[in-house]
């Protein structure tokens, strides 16, 4: 499932009262993408920080892999397939991340 159908599954069936939903809009039909089906990793251990991240690869046309809260979880992601491109935090729990 999709980061982004997930989140608005998740926010439209919000059960506070009183609290906003907020609604995610679909792309246009027809709408350039930025990053044109591309997959880019997400390595990040902040779990909003990570959504958000996700939801802005989609937005722009790419396909997410991860995410990935450790070095060794963005390690077996990239020997699972291409990765065209990849968004870094430079501290995961298991350690510093390199190039």
């Amino acid at each position: 499932m999709a980061w982004s159908s997930l989140f608005r599954r998740k926010w439209n069936a919000w059960p506070f009262e009183g609290l906003p939903v907020f609604n995610i809009p679909e792309h246009r039909a027809g709408a350039s993408l930025l990053l044109n089906h591309v997959s880019v990793l997400v390595a990040e251990d902040q779990p909003f920080i990570a959504l958000d991240l996700a939801l802005a690869v989609e937005d722009a046309g790419g396909k997410v892999v991860g995410p990935a809260a450790s070095c060794e979880e963005a390690l077996a992601l990239l020997a699972t397939g291409i990765v065209g491109a990849a968004i870094l935090d430079v501290n995961l729990v298991d350690g510093a991340v390199r190039p």
